[in-house]
C-alpha cells in the first residue's frame, strides 16, 4: 500500500487528464482515494501494537528523497492519456518495474502521502549501528535520544506519535 498510495497523485492527474472517458477515471480516482485510506489505515493499525525502543546514535534528513521521487518518475507521465494504446501500455510497464525496484531497494517510506500529511524521512543509527529509515512527525530527533517505533520493514521504522 505504500508504493501504490505513493503514486496516487499520478492516478489523480491521470484520472483528470482522462475525463473524457468517465469509466477511466471513475478508476483512477477510486485507485488513488482508496490507495490514500487503505495506507491511513495501514498506519492506524500499528496504534494498537506495542512499540520498540530505539536509541538514536546518528541521524541525517532523507526528506529531499521524496522531491527526487515526484520529479524523476510522476512528472514524465502527466501527458499520458490512455486513448493512446502505446502511451497507456507504457505506464502500466513503467509502473510496474517502479514498483519492483521500489519494493526492492526497500524504499517504501518515499511517499509523497506521508510528507504532505507532515511526515518527515530521517535516516537514523541505533545503538547497534542499524541504519534505518525512520518515518516521523518531528523534522529532528537529537543524537541519544530514545525513541518508540514499530518496524515497517528490515530498514524502516515508524516513530509512535504521543
Amino acid at each position: 500500500m505504500l508504493f501504490l498510495s505513493s503514486y496516487s497523485p499520478l492516478f489523480l492527474i491521470l484520472g483528470l487528464l482522462n475525463s473524457g472517458n468517465s469509466r477511466l477515471s471513475v478508476v483512477f480516482y477510486a485507485i488513488a482515494i482508496g490507495s490514500v485510506l487503505v495506507l491511513f489505515l495501514f498506519l492506524r493499525t500499528y496504534r494498537g501494537m506495542t512499540p520498540d525502543q530505539v536509541t538514536i546514535k546518528t541521524v541525517s534528513s532523507r526528506d529531499s528523497d521524496a522531491l527526487a521521487y515526484i520529479v524523476s518518475y510522476l512528472l514524465p507521465f502527466l501527458g499520458i492519456s490512455f486513448i493512446d494504446v502505446p502511451g497507456a501500455v507504457s505506464l502500466v510497464i513503467f509502473v510496474v518495474i517502479i514498483g519492483i525496484i521500489y519494493i526492492g531497494s526497500n524504499m517504501v517510506y518515499i511517499n509523497p502521502i506521508l510528507s504532505l500529511r507532515g511526515y518527515h524521512m530521517l535516516e537514523v543509527e541505533d545503538g547497534s549501528g542499524k541504519i534505518s529509515v525512520l518515518v516521523t512527525k518531528h523534522s529532528y530527533i537529537a543524537p541519544g535520544s530514545t525513541i518508540e517505533v514499530w518496524s515497517l520493514g528490515d530498514f524502516a521504522l515508524l516513530q509512535k506519535v504521543k
